[in-house]
């Protein structure tokens, strides 16, 4: 969800910035990513109970709009009794076992006292063409052996806000080696958001 998190960057948040400066007011946007990406993958699993901390704590900081970006990967799934401690510490009363930390975030996101759920959206990108793709390069965006439990998250998220489920389509194109066409994506993520302000 890179290329979505850097349209978002770059071309939506500037837009709510300047719409809310004229109301003198500030956006300040929360990425559950910049702070996981920035580690090697073994620092982020030596760290993973600060990285869980971290990402619970924002979530139950930014009372505000949140904005969900589900691809066609589940994620890494931690270690029971590190994500049960992170967990724990939050106080999030949840089953940890088999749940990937994009499962829990979301899971601690759904959770009721977290404010209206009109402040939260969820953008499920519809699968991109990955026969176009190079093979290594489009396992990287759907060869998740854990498809099941993101389809059933997917299904849970429907089930319990219809209503703040959007669909969107992008396309991979072979000559930039990137997902494109997020002109549409980005105007309904603008939209949203604004209507929530």
């Amino acid at each position: 969800m890179r290329a979505e998190r850097e349209w978002l960057r770059a071309s939506v948040f500037p837009e709510l910035e300047e719409r809310l400066r004229q109301r003198h007011h500030e956006l300040e946007p929360i990425d559950l990513r910049w702070a996981v990406e920035a580690e090697t993958p073994e620092r982020q699993e030596s760290s993973l109970l600060q990285t869980l901390r971290v990402a619970l704590g924002e979530i139950e900081r930014a009372r505000g709009v949140q904005i969900v970006l589900v691809g066609d990967r589940y994620g890494w799934v931690p270690p029971e009794e590190q994500a049960r401690a992170a967990a724990d510490e939050a106080g999030f009363e949840v089953e940890v076992a088999g749940k990937s930390v994009f499962a829990l975030e979301v899971e601690f996101g759904l959770q009721g006292n977290l404010g209206d759920e009109q402040d939260r959206f969820f953008y499920f990108r519809e699968p991109l063409d990955y026969d176009r793709m190079p093979p290594e390069l489009a396992a990287e965006y759907s060869g998740d052996p854990n498809a099941g439990r993101l389809a059933e998250l997917k299904q849970r998220i429907e089930r319990e806000m219809p209503d703040r489920v959007r669909t969107y389509r992008a396309e991979w194109d072979e000559g930039k080696g990137a997902v494109v066409g997020l002109d549409d994506f980005g105007r309904m993520v603008l939209e949203d958001v604004w209507q929530v302000i």
